[in-house]
């Protein structure tokens, strides 16, 4: 019989390389494209037919076999995580249960992903600047005050986590004179009130009040969750 020359022509509805013989007929492989093919004629000589029979004569493909990148999984799940933040940004109104509740570790695992990409194959549809854009518009930082009115007053801790901050303040003493020792926060999301923050706890009480009056940041799911946090840290502080 003579040799089967085999094109790739694409994939079905369940990722299995398509190729078509010079005589129309169609074959699957069941190997998805990785390691070597294994090759199944399909029912009705259909695309998305089932597998039927095995190949059983000589073949050798035109130009060469489909192969499965082997960062295919990378790809995917980078993009799929870019599908979060265009999300969690735009109709998710940035609601924290997009991103499992904790955008930084969101942001680092893409950075993971993207740097396990070779040089030549990094995503042009997500380059490394517009992952630290995305960074930028998600994050919170955190202050520790010897004086919440006026910062240059005394001691003033910043770009810190919330347990860095909590830790910071709890190490004022108490019977400084230059004011109100206290916790907050500063946004760098990118929005009008970026590089601007507001104090969530202040000489043992949590500020809530303060947040309220701001709409922008009492609605903010980041400033929510901060309080909701400073609240189980100084819980457990208790303990």
């Amino acid at each position: 019989m003579k040799t089967l020359i085999l094109k790739h022509i694409g994939m079905d509805d369940f990722s299995h390389p398509m190729y078509k013989d010079q005589n129309g007929r169609l074959w699957k492989d069941l190997n998805m494209g990785r390691g070597n093919p294994d090759l199944y004629s399909v029912t009705g000589n259909d695309p998305d037919g089932e597998p039927l029979y095995p190949i059983k004569v000589e073949y050798r493909f035109a130009p060469a076999p489909y192969k499965e990148n082997p960062y295919a999984f990378e790809y995917m799940m980078l993009d799929r995580m870019r599908m979060d933040c265009d999300y969690y940004l735009g109709y998710g109104r940035r609601s924290l249960s997009i991103l499992g509740d904790d955008p930084q570790k969101h942001i680092e695992e893409m950075k993971k992903l993207w740097k396990k990409l070779p040089e030549d194959g990094k995503p042009e549809w997500l380059t490394w600047e517009r992952i630290l854009d995305y960074e930028n518009q998600m994050k919170i930082s955190f202050y520790a005050a010897e004086c919440s009115e006026f910062h240059n007053l005394g001691d003033f801790w910043k770009d810190l986590t919330l347990e860095e901050a909590y830790e910071r303040y709890k190490r004022i003493p108490s019977d400084r004179m230059n004011g109100i020792k206290s916790v907050g926060f500063t946004l760098h999301d990118g929005s009008d009130y970026d590089g601007l923050g507001c104090d969530i706890l202040c000489d043992g009480v949590i500020a809530r009040d303060m947040v309220e009056n701001v709409p922008y940041f009492n609605d903010h799911p980041l400033v929510q969750q901060a309080i909701n946090d400073i609240e189980k840290i100084m819980e457990k502080d208790k303990k």
